[in-house]
């Protein structure tokens, strides 16, 4: 899509969301559901599909901008703050698998420092994404391998953009450290769609998966051709 579509889209976006700057009850209606952000443990994101083809971005009962349908993607802005007040963020809203959305959010849409978060499915119409947001492995028809299926390929997917682990609190005072190993599924896409811990370490699991979500990848290739392909990627914790 050329920068003058995005920026097409993302100004009726802006001038959408001024309007619903302020604080309003959100009203009871269908089609809407309640995320819990992996990367930012107890805060909740609430959406809600409206006519047209836009999607509404709550935080509890604040409005924090729209989002308009754009292929397989919704488009939009944001609020830095539930009040709307602060910044204005471009933010991006993919569909991974299971109903679980990725949100790329940006201070500029060119901008380098894109904040990536996962939004897991919690409560009320969370599949209201159902037939809108498609992966796009699965957009020719072709559907993502299994957790432990073979996958022919010619060249392995490569890391090119990786986040460190933060060490969890609990774990450095019980001097618990280690490597997790964990067994994730990359898209045709480069992004991370699902993953398995296959070796654990109780204490640091959780900050092993919170980290890896956010990493993206050179796709794995197969016949010329990307290709979706669990690997094994391992997340080292030292205390030294």
């Amino acid at each position: 899509m050329s920068k003058f579509t995005w920026s097409l889209v993302l100004l009726v976006s802006l001038l959408a969301t001024v309007a619903f700057a302020e604080e309003k009850p959100v009203p009871p209606l269908p089609q809407f559901g309640k995320w819990s952000i992996v990367e930012r443990p107890g805060e909740k994101i609430h959406l809600q599909r409206l006519d047209g083809g836009w999607l509404s971005i709550h935080r509890g009962n604040t409005t924090l901008g729209r989002a308009g349908r754009e292929k397989d993607a919704y488009l939009g802005v944001v609020r830095e703050q539930a009040d709307g007040a602060g910044r204005v963020w471009f933010v991006r809203i993919t569909a991974i698998a299971n109903n679980t959305l990725r949100a790329e959010i940006r201070d500029g849409w060119d901008a380098a420092n894109a904040r990536v978060e996962t939004w897991v499915p919690e409560s009320g119409d969370t599949a209201l994404f159902a037939g809108l947001l498609t992966p796009a492995s699965a957009s020719d028809g072709e559907r993502d391998p299994a957790f432990g299926e073979y996958v022919y390929v010619e060249e392995l997917p490569e890391a090119l953009y990786k986040v460190a682990p933060s060490y969890p609190e609990d774990a450095r005072r019980a001097n618990v450290d280690g490597t997790v190993m964990v067994q994730v599924l990359i898209g045709k896409d480069g992004h991370v769609k699902d993953m398995r811990v296959t070796k654990s370490i109780p204490m640091l699991d959780d900050a092993a998966m919170r980290a890896v979500r956010q990493w993206t990848f050179v796709p794995a290739t197969s016949k010329g051709k990307p290709v979706a392909v669990w690997v094994a990627v391992p997340v080292k914790f030292s205390l030294h």
